[in-house]
């Protein structure tokens, strides 16, 4: 199985909650030390304090503006793939 370097993570996905695949992917020694980052329309404190309590590496509040995501997803990859130190 091929084990990503970093996981975008949505808090509203179609079929199970962001918060549930963030507890199953957290349960998995395979998967755990994966940095995560939430990409969410939510800006709602509960929701980003829960998500950090949970052992995301980050909470991003999706901008509106679809040229702004797409800088930030590259700042996101340059950081996390380019400059950090990650587990193999």
């Amino acid at each position: 199985m091929l084990r990503p370097d970093l996981i975008l993570l949505d808090l509203n996905l179609p079929k199970m909650s962001g918060q549930d695949a963030l507890r199953e992917i957290k349960s998995n020694l395979n998967l755990r030390q994966i940095p995560i980052i939430i990409l969410s329309t939510s800006e709602r404190e509960e929701d980003i304090r829960l998500m950090y309590d949970m052992g995301v590496n980050s909470y991003i509040s999706k901008p509106n503006d679809f040229a702004l995501l797409v800088e930030i997803v590259k700042s996101l990859s340059k950081y996390w793939l380019e400059i950090v130190s990650l587990p193999s």
